[in-house]
């Protein structure tokens, strides 16, 4: 259950004093959403107003239900990157406490204490005392030099890397970049002035900037790196496809299928290929071997676990924990299977064969 009402009061005077200055400056965003949402969920009554663009933040104002019967509204500082998503850094973005007051949480008193909330609010506003983002994004474009603060590299000793291209997404600014020494690529959707410094990240430094020159040089030179890479990494696994097909076809002659079996188990030594600043996990199989037939399709745990104990590089997992069990048996799932780490090392899993052809092994997953 929700309700949605018009700006009044405290919300409305925020509303009207930002109409003012976008009248003045047409590069200003409207700062209060004209409407407060007020709902029920399955923790009780709430209500919530997003405020844009104040101080470098987007602000997400809420009222809800708290410990010992306290109803409290606080102001959390983020990023709106759309009209239904707000993204924060705990720790990191501000969250101010507004209004906090001992009261049965009905709709009445939330709507009440969100009022007092969006009060203190508008009192903070015009005082200036809202905090300031000292890394907006406004300041980052192309050609901007940025660094990575960790325990090896710090603001004055660090690789420099050169921000080639910006774009959004739906949880934020994505930054791709091009390392200047090792021409390696990479991504961030995290950074920060190094103003605002706050321990390991990604940090930048107003006026730190290259020559497009510069950055596209490099950038040509990560791609054509990066496409050697790739086409070194692809004749690598032809050639270990092809050996393995030998393999399976030598192996093919001394092995005799028996006529009612259905399934086989394998186990198979999976490689994480995952890269750093990829959205996605992927992984490769390196290396398969076959532990048994099964007369059936099913997916039997026990009958897994047996199974392992028929080679030594997986008969860890016949007696592996219970939270090793993967039950994916639906759309893009990987079935189901036992393994500490479904994209590092050794898992075993069975899988199925047609009855008709049951010498295609190698075509199997």
């Amino acid at each position: 259950m929700w309700s949605s009402t018009p700006a009044e009061g405290p919300e409305k005077k925020i509303w009207e004093n930002k109409t003012k200055e976008k009248a003045t400056n047409p590069n200003a965003k409207s700062v209060l959403s004209p409407k407060i949402l007020v709902w029920k969920g399955q923790d009780g009554w709430k209500a919530s107003t997003m405020v844009y663009d104040v101080n470098g933040y987007d602000w997400q104002i809420t009222t809800v239900k708290f410990d010992k019967g306290m109803i409290r509204c606080y102001a959390q500082g983020g990023k709106s990157t759309s009209a239904t998503s707000f993204s924060c850094v705990l720790m990191v973005d501000p969250n101010i406490d507004l209004h906090a007051i001992k009261k049965r949480a009905t709709e009445k008193s939330i709507r009440e204490a969100h009022r007092y909330g969006l009060e203190r609010f508008n009192i903070m506003l015009e005082n200036g005392e809202l905090p300031e983002n000292k890394s907006k994004e406004e300041d980052i474009n192309v050609g901007q030099v940025i660094f990575m603060v960790d325990d090896v590299q710090d603001e004055h000793h660090h690789d420099r890397l050169v921000i080639y291209n910006t774009f959004d997404g739906p949880d934020g600014t994505h930054y791709e970049y091009v390392n200047l020494e090792t021409f390696k690529l990479g991504r961030t959707s995290d950074l920060m002035s190094i103003e605002a410094k706050l321990g390991r990240g990604f940090y930048f430094k107003k006026g730190d900037t290259v020559e497009k020159e510069v950055w596209t040089k490099a950038l040509t030179k990560a791609k054509e790196l990066e496409e050697e890479a790739y086409q070194k990494k692809h004749a690598q696994d032809l050639q270990e496809a092809a050996e393995r097909k030998k393999k399976i076809e030598a192996g093919m002659k001394l092995i005799n299928v028996p006529e009612n079996a259905k399934a086989m188990i394998i186990g198979r030594l999976n490689e994480n290929t995952s890269k750093p600043y990829d959205d996605f996990s992927s992984r490769s199989v390196s290396k398969m071997i076959y532990l048994g037939y099964s007369n059936h399709t099913k997916n039997l745990f026990p009958e897994l676990r047996k199974a392992a104990l028929n080679a030594d590089e997986v008969k860890h997992l016949s007696d592996a924990p219970a939270g090793w069990e993967h039950r994916e048996n639906y759309s893009l799932g990987k079935g189901y299977f036992i393994a500490k780490d479904p994209y590092s090392g050794w898992e075993v899993k069975k899988t199925n064969f047609d009855p008709e052809n049951k010498e295609a092994i190698e075509n199997w997953p």
